[in-house]
């Protein structure tokens, strides 16, 4: 029997040692009984070891690797080595393969190393992997990477799982919150905690009929880049005061339908895709300033919904922008419904974004009713069954055609969407106009924001509503089987869009139909991040994105396609039918002429107002230039400090101002990274623990990287990836020879937050995006050059 009291602390050894110390040590988990070789006795007594396994160990076992430089304080070589599950015992050369597979995975002649057996585990309720602080910034949070469905041991570690979750809990909460199925793993977390006297281990387990089993402990192994001076206090403190501050926000409000509200990084104008979860000052306040403070209000109420002009959509939770979708489903409400229906059907919306959070990054798809459709009718008979009545549907059905019909126009009258792409043509007016006249920086930027506000995303914002309302009815005619889905594909590929015209362009550079001058004249403003100072334009650095062929972009932009759109004469019959029944008083010309002009509209927007966002940064970095600042410090800078000094006139040192709003807010912005949120806030308690699952990939380190991707294949050549970004399925250790490689980044289609390739990545300080999905993954290992942004938790298609 082993003595279970406890002289000393613990020392790490092997994988095998280490496990067999906690033996007589632990209370709050359990370790297998193992048994542990060295190579050397293995190829000295190889039959006496077998039989020796055989003795103990009935049906299947499990052969693990325990060499030297696994698990140890400076390195973990994570997923390195090779185990071996679901061996027979009574199987003489099941066994030997399994050893001898083991030992090859060594790579080394030391026959020093271990290995050893334990009992198969079977049929698990849950296998995972717990690290007790953020691998990236050794904040204090756990995290627990694990599998409850398939019964498999091996998912999350090996990176093939698709179905594993990811529970976040920040350290200090860890018992001040309702019991859960983690309670059990938290008490054996903090047994370990205190028997290794470290809090900063990654746990290998798996929990079976009430136990947990330990398969694993290891120190975390950081990057040499991670400080580990933090301060809990103040994290915790920042934390309480979100806390405090969502749940004031999260009461009813007098001007707002709805009892409460959802906070989200990807609803509606989605900041997690425009300026990434944690941009810099400078990218957040340009951002705010010229859209979500006040803008996009006034385009919803221009174009017939509900006027929410006094609320700014997005708030920031100490650096992370989040759209409060309270106040974003009550901008799409139509004017028309009554309080009592509007407060019934913000609820409605609040609550099924609640039950269907997969979807907070597509509400106008799959949660709010926005425009009018021909198949609307049949998709508000949810309300049917959520105690809507029949009049009060047919009411927001009615005022949901009311406000369709004025965005395509009908009976006769313009569409509100073509006063807004006169608008657009008035901002390369104005423009140009500022940029050549005698006004200094200061005033120039003041005007150009103004502007750009006024002509350029106001219209936008009502330009890509009706853009919105064409993919609609579009998607409506497939669903009724009025056209078909090779139809629309046809007639998508027709539209003459801004990204056409550069893809011919680019075409036309390289045979040299147009030169370098015209062809930046035209895109030179274009850069990958529309907000952000820190990446460059095409003008500002033209071969990072074009190299000498500048044949590359052909393979990533669209590409005209010679076949024409046209409708059959049943098709203009059926459609014009259904345009009367619908009282869409507008022919089928008209129809498409609208649906043509809205795409292309919206697509042309935004490329016109991002002129005047990127001369914006380029006077803002000649600003900053006359001080000494270079741009990674403007960045940290709020558009609202420059933008004050037009209008204020008083003594002061600006030198002195901004060289103090830099290291204030360089300070905060450092802090924030200590802090992780979830990526939608359903109730204030989510600031302290929350789920990851199906939301976001996992970014590892906070660094920031740009180069070319291969995708490693059968056919991938060894030598095409040493200063590449990585791109592989599976987050499987099986690919672990990639880091002898230089490689600048790894990105992996499944995989979890614990991954042997994340723990990897973590130690080499090597940025890497693991478990991106497939959509996410397809995209991106088709384009040429990628910008991932860890700390920001971005990846930008460079070229």
């Amino acid at each position: 029997m082993f003595n279970k009291n406890i002289k000393s602390k613990i020392e790490f050894g092997t994988k095998a040692e280490t496990l067999k110390k906690l033996i007589p040590c632990v209370n709050k988990s359990v370790i297998d009984d193992l048994v542990i070789f060295s190579v050397r006795e293995w190829k000295l007594k190889q039959e006496e070891i077998i039989k020796t396994i055989q003795k103990y160990f009935e049906g299947k076992i499990v052969v693990r690797s325990s060499a030297l430089n696994e698990d140890c304080l400076i390195k973990s070589n994570a997923g390195h080595f090779t185990s071996v599950l679901d061996v027979d015992s009574k199987d003489r050369i099941n066994i030997i393969e399994a050893v001898e597979k083991v030992i090859f995975s060594y790579g080394d002649n030391d026959e020093n190393n271990q290995f050893f057996i334990q009992t198969f585990l079977e049929d698990v309720d849950i296998s995972g992997v717990i690290f007790t602080r953020d691998i990236n910034t050794f904040a204090p949070y756990i995290t627990i990477n694990y599998d409850d469905k398939t019964g498999l041991t091996d998912t999350v570690t090996s990176g093939k799982g698709i179905n594993t979750k990811t529970f976040v809990i920040f350290r200090k909460k860890l018992f001040n919150r309702e019991k859960d199925k983690f309670n059990v793993l938290y008490e054996a977390i903090l047994e370990l905690e205190k028997l290794f006297e470290n809090d900063a281990l990654d746990i290998e387990f798996v929990y079976k009929e009430n136990k947990v089993h330990l398969l694993q402990v290891r120190p975390i192994v950081f990057s040499s880049d991670v400080k580990k001076n933090i301060d809990i206090d103040l994290i915790s403190g920042t934390l309480d005061h979100i806390y405090n501050k969502i749940k004031e926000l999260n009461l009813p409000h007098p001007d707002l339908y709805g009892d409460n509200t959802v906070y989200g990084v990807m609803p509606d104008w989605n900041p997690a895709e425009m300026i990434g979860i944690k941009p810099r000052p400078l990218s957040l306040s340009l951002y705010r300033e010229l859209i979500t403070d006040n803008v996009w209000a006034f385009q919803r109420d221009n174009y017939g919904y509900k006027r929410l002009r006094s609320f700014p959509l997005l708030v920031s939770f100490a650096g992370h922008p989040y759209i409060d979708v309270r106040v974003d489903f009550n901008s799409w409400i139509p004017k028309k419904l009554d309080d009592k229906l509007s407060h019934k059907l913000a609820n409605f919306y609040i609550n099924k974004l609640k039950n269907n959070p997969g979807s907070h990054d597509k509400i106008e798809f799959d949660i709010v009713y926005t425009c009018y459709t021909f198949d609307l009718e049949n998709n508000l008979q949810e309300l049917l069954e959520n105690g809507f009545g029949v009049d009060e549907v047919h009411k927001i059905k009615e005022s949901l055609l009311y406000i369709t019909q004025d965005i395509i126009g009908s009976n006769g009258k313009e569409g509100l969407y073509k006063e807004d792409l006169k608008k657009i043509d008035i901002l390369e007016k104005r423009r140009k106009s500022l940029l050549n006249s005698s006004l200094s920086n200061v005033n120039k930027l003041y005007w150009l924001v103004e502007d750009c506000k006024r002509y350029g995303t106001l219209p936008f914002a009502g330009i890509a509503r009706a853009g919105f309302v064409a993919i609609l009815f579009l998607d409506s005619l497939v669903k009724l089987e009025v056209i078909s889905v090779d139809q629309r594909k046809l007639f998508m590929s027709s539209l003459n869009t801004v990204t056409k015209e550069l893809s011919n362009d680019v075409k036309f550079l390289k045979n040299g139909k147009i030169d370098r001058e015209n062809f930046l004249k035209k895109y030179g403003h274009l850069r990958p991040g529309t907000y952000d100072i820190m990446l460059e334009s095409y003008s500002e650095n033209f071969e990072k994105y074009f190299d000498s062929s500048v044949s590359n972009m052909e393979g990533i932009l669209s590409k005209s396609i010679p076949e024409y759109f046209k409708l059959s004469k049943e098709q203009n019959v059926k459609l014009n039918n259904l345009l009367q029944e619908h009282n869409l008083n507008i022919s089928v010309t008209d129809f498409f002429s609208f649906i043509k002009e809205a795409i292309e509209g919206r697509e042309y927007a935004k490329f016109a107002f991002s002129k005047s966002v990127s001369e914006i940064l380029s006077l803002i970095k000649k600003y900053g230039k006359n001080y000494n600042f270079s741009s990674g410090e403007m960045s940290f800078v709020e558009i609202s400090t420059i933008m004050k000094f037009y209008s204020t006139v008083a003594y002061f040192n600006e030198s002195e101002l901004l060289s103090k709003e830099i290291e204030r807010n360089k300070s905060f912005f450092n802090f924030y990274k200590y802090l992780k949120l979830p990526y939608l806030i359903n109730k204030p308690e989510d600031v302290f623990s929350f789920y990851l699952d199906g939301i976001e990939p996992n970014y590892i380190t906070t660094n920031v990287v740009e180069g070319e991707i291969t995708l490693i294949d059968s056919s991938t050549k060894i030598e095409d990836i040493s200063g590449k970004i990585v791109f592989i399925e599976n987050a499987d250790p099986g690919f672990d020879w990639i880091f002898s490689h230089n490689i600048k980044g790894l990105v992996t289609m499944y995989g979890g937050a614990n991954s042997h390739m994340s723990i990897r990545s973590a130690e080499l300080n090597i940025p890497a995006v693991i478990g991106c999905g497939s959509v996410l993954f397809e995209q991106w290992n088709k384009v040429k050059l990628l910008n991932i942004d860890c700390a920001s938790k971005r990846v930008v298609v460079i070229s």
